[in-house]
């Protein structure tokens, strides 16, 4: 993944003749008001986010704090870009709420944006502006960056070879959801899941702040209990799920579980 960049009009103009002759300069037509929400939703929540680090913070002089959303910004965008040219139809899935997902799912959902947009980046902005105390070492910055290329890498990998790759947990009969063992699901089970699992860490470490790690440890939490209730799901309603399972052991973390 990647920002956005300037490109001189004669490059542009060839990327854009290539569009065409693949027929992806209409794909924004084809993007519903769900697929324009789950394109801009990335942002939103990252706005959200850092709304509360540099409130809690008390001050926007936090360069390591920019440093984290400018990096997360990019990236997001950059994933919303590549599916608005290579799936369209997924951006419009992932927009709306399923009508068969569980109230369970609701609630995880509810639970884990809570600790991951606004409980963490308070308890780091707190810790790192207003108390100004236990800053991490200068070098987790490029551990926290490292880990975020990782775990955006790894979900959209999981995206991209997974069509039902939606944002709620649901067995999706009305779109003839089917058994993906390809990519990164010939390894485990929920690649998604561990590369969101993944991205929880690097706020804390590029912020600096050790008491943030706790509320990251709590979204952890709640990614494994959805994780297993998806996987339960899927066992019970997907066809051909079980043979999958059997085949690939491990839901999230090889060889741990």
């Amino acid at each position: 993944m990647a920002g956005c960049f300037f490109l001189p009009g004669k490059i542009l103009g060839k990327h854009f003749r290539v569009f065409k002759e693949a027929g992806m300069v209409k794909l924004s037509r084809r993007l519903t008001r769900t697929g324009w929400s789950a394109f801009f939703s990335p942002l939103r929540m990252i706005a959200i986010s850092g709304c509360c680090f540099f409130i809690s913070a008390g001050r926007l002089g936090m360069l390591r704090g920019w440093l984290y959303y400018l990096l997360v910004a990019a990236l997001s965008l950059g994933g919303s870009l590549l599916f608005f040219f290579r799936s369209p139809e997924l951006l419009n899935e992932r927009g709306r709420l399923g009508d068969e997902t569980a109230r369970s799912d609701k609630v995880l959902l509810l639970l884990l944006f809570a600790a991951n947009l606004i409980l963490l980046p308070a308890v780091a902005g707190l810790e790192t502006g207003r108390c100004g105390q236990a800053q991490l070492p200068d070098y987790w910055i490029l551990i926290g960056i490292a880990l975020q290329l990782i775990g955006s890498a790894v979900v959209l990998r999981a995206m991209l070879a997974n069509p039902f790759f939606e944002g709620t947990a649901r067995w999706q009969r009305e779109r003839g959801q089917h058994v993906v063992s390809r990519g990164p699901y010939s390894c485990i089970r929920h690649p998604g899941y561990l590369g969101m699992v993944v991205n929880t860490l690097p706020l804390p470490l590029i912020a600096g702040s050790r008491a943030a790690l706790y509320p990251a440890l709590l979204a952890i939490v709640i990614l494994v209990i959805r994780t297993s209730l998806e996987d339960r799901m899927l066992l019970e309603h997907l066809p051909g799920y079980r043979e999958y399972a059997r085949r690939v052991r491990y839901r999230l973390l090889p060889p741990l579980w």
